[in-house]
């Protein structure tokens, strides 16, 4: 399969936005109220808004390229990949992990679109990144997900 230079960009390019909002994790807190209060509470006081059982539910959402998704849906598709996964998806879930620990990379691609080097460890982590982006179902991201599986058979072999 031969790959024009601008497929190959545009992969890496994708994979680098999807790797800057897992490095970042920027995310927005929403406060929805507890079903508990919604059906018992007719009347609000302050000072008895508490953070236990019935209080409000605190749900986060993670900004990625396609939009927002909830930081337990994103947690939980690391974590499935790191317990059921095959070997190879279990090394990239534990990647994933390190994203997150700032263990990992600044960046996987340098201006003008080159990978960083070492060449085969960045093209990993965007193997990594696109694949729990295709979990997610980004649509856009199996196409890349594909020329980096290309690119990285290449290097490994």
């Amino acid at each position: 399969m031969t790959l024009t230079l601008p497929e190959r960009l545009s992969a890496r390019l994708y994979a680098e936005f999807w790797y800057r909002a897992l490095r970042t994790w920027d995310v927005r807190e929403v406060k929805t109220p507890s079903a508990y209060s919604l059906s018992t509470s007719y009347h609000y006081e302050r000072e008895f808004d508490t953070l236990g059982q019935c209080g409000p539910e605190r749900v986060t959402y993670l900004r990625t390229p396609i939009g927002e998704y909830t930081e337990r849906e994103v947690g939980r598709q690391i974590s499935l990949m790191v317990r059921y996964g095959t070997p190879e998806t279990v090394q990239l879930g534990r990647m994933l992990e390190r994203i997150r620990g700032d263990v990992a990379p600044q960046s996987l691609v340098r201006e003008g679109g080159r990978w960083i080097t070492p060449t085969e460890r960045a093209v990993r982590y965007g193997v990594a990144v696109l694949t729990l982006a295709v979990r997610l179902r980004d649509g856009s991201a199996e196409s890349a997900l594909n020329i980096l599986q290309n690119e990285l058979a290449v290097k490994a072999g």
